[in-house]
């Protein structure tokens, strides 16, 4: 094995540095997502609320526990991620929230991958009136009702890692820079 012989203290010699690179990688798998307590038929249930849907829709697995009839429909949905959703059932669900009650058009997703058993959309939520976020109480204020609100791990559809290469940087780094700069003495 050689050895690299050190510089000496009154040299002013300084290790040769070349650009530094870094390389970020993100791939999430699971996250967080506020549920709140409803009813759907009366029975118990995990909500989310998705302002950013226009309908309400269950998983399959969930409806058909419910035993209710169902009704052949052909709705397409496009998500957030600019994918595409086909709804081919629904059925007449009655939505329980604190003392608001009434029936709704449930759409029923063909697979079973949502994390909660329902979305409520906007079809419900506008019903609603207002709607009372309150983060810092962790609760919901429907009407005159306020939900707990319960977080759960969401499960995500895997999905290829977006990796996002850095420029080179010339020179030494400074400290307390940007993370995404790299060196061997932080």
């Amino acid at each position: 094995m050689q050895q690299v012989p050190e510089p000496s203290p009154e040299s002013n010699a300084q290790p040769q540095r070349g650009p530094v690179e870094s390389l970020h990688v993100n791939a999430f798998t699971t996250g967080m997502l506020m549920t709140f307590g409803i009813q759907i038929e009366g029975r118990d249930v995990r909500a989310l609320f998705d302002s950013g849907s226009q309908i309400s829709f269950c998983n399959r697995s969930f409806v058909q526990s419910l035993n209710v009839p169902v009704f052949p429909t052909m709705v397409a949905a496009r998500c957030v991620n600019d994918s595409k959703v086909v709804f081919r059932q629904c059925f007449d669900g009655r939505v329980t929230i604190g003392s608001f009650d009434k029936k709704f058009m449930l759409f029923i997703l063909n697979n079973n991958e949502l994390s909660v058993n329902v979305i409520l959309g906007r079809d419900v939520l506008q019903s609603l009136g207002q709607i009372t976020f309150d983060f810092t109480a962790r609760n919901v204020r429907v009407g005159g009702s306020t939900l707990p609100m319960e977080e759960i791990y969401a499960r995500m559809p895997p999905s290829p890692p977006v990796a996002k290469r850095r420029l080179p940087v010339e020179g030494q780094p400074r400290r307390n820079q940007s993370s995404s700069i790299a060196s061997d003495d932080d």
